[in-house]
């Protein structure tokens, strides 16, 4: 992760207001927002690489063709992080009405009668996010699908994923990508091959 020294950028008014998990979701009281259960996800990852033996470490980076083991860990932690990043959509942000109405004050609201689970959703958004990157576009597919479907669904379910339209949506997707590839030093790394 970067040092206590790299400073990040203040988040967005949207970013500061999507929600990622809720205690209480009638009273909006106990939530959590995405971009922290993101970068506390990829936490999680970096403390169980730290157990893990160095074979291990040297299989990630086998694997995602990277030089060193450092490296290699940090892009796993990263997408790791990215495992929710489905619930920066208008799909999973209108499930809690009080948490929505803040959202819907900083992003455009889209009317959802069906919810598609949010796994879908981040395998659907984040392909193009990854390829804008410089990834290969089958790896970052195959990245997505493994990334997305941390509740055992793949994107060829037959629900159709919501897109999370829109720029003002697109924009807050891209930009949580960002603060995650900083917080672990990779804003200026080469894609993984």
């Amino acid at each position: 992760m970067t040092s206590p020294h790299t400073p990040l950028h203040t988040p967005s008014a949207a970013v500061q207001v999507l929600w990622a998990k809720s205690g209480q979701l009638s009273a909006g009281t106990g939530w959590l927002p995405v971009l922290h259960h993101l970068l506390d996800v990829g936490a999680c990852a970096a403390a169980i690489l730290e157990r893990e033996p160095a074979s291990t470490r040297d299989l990630l980076a086998g694997d995602l063709g990277v030089p060193d083991t450092d490296l290699a860990v940090r892009w796993t932690c990263a997408l790791a992080a990215l495992h929710d990043l489905g619930k920066a959509s208008p799909a999973f942000q209108h499930k809690a009405e009080v948490l929505a109405a803040r959202v819907w004050k900083v992003l455009p609201w889209q009317n959802h009668s069906e919810s598609t689970p949010h796994g879908l959703v981040t395998q659907k958004l984040l392909p193009p996010l990854l390829e804008a990157r410089g990834w290969n576009s089958g790896v970052a597919r195959r990245a997505a699908q493994a990334i997305g479907c941390h509740h055992g669904q793949r994107q060829d379910t037959p629900r159709a994923p919501d897109r999370g339209t829109g720029l003002e949506w697109q924009a807050v997707q891209d930009e949580l990508l960002t603060l995650v590839l900083t917080a672990f030093g990779l804003q200026d790394s080469p894609a993984p091959p």
